[in-house]
């Protein structure tokens, strides 16, 4: 497991895709009715990225970080600018690990 650290509202996060947020995923994805293949493709819509970013750090927060934001859109109120490159590599990061050993080696070999 890889721990990929994200700057939010000046704190530091710990992002990972453990069995537990794993685990937590789909249901947080029904909660705010999101599929998180399209939250991806709008990472590189202008229109539509700052939402999708946001909403999925919000999938992917640790339980004790989670808590504190009802919403992605409460979330969205306290990140500033400054954290916005620390959010985006440990996303990317985390959605590196999120697809299985297997999965990597066959696309690696293509």
């Amino acid at each position: 497991m890889s721990i990929h650290k994200a700057m939010v509202g000046g704190q530091e996060v710990e992002l990972a895709w453990t069995q537990d947020i794993a685990n937590r995923f789909p249901f947080r994805c029904s909660k705010i009715d999101v599929d998180p293949k399209q939250l991806y493709r709008d990472f590189s819509k202008p229109r539509k990225a700052q939402a999708a970013i946001t909403s999925f750090l919000w999938l992917l927060l640790p339980p004790s970080e989670h808590s504190k934001y009802s919403t992605p859109e409460d979330l969205y109120l306290v990140i500033t600018a400054e954290d916005a490159p620390s959010i985006h590599a440990a996303i990317m990061g985390v959605i590196a690990d999120m697809i299985p050993s297997d999965e990597k080696k066959s696309t690696s070999s293509k």
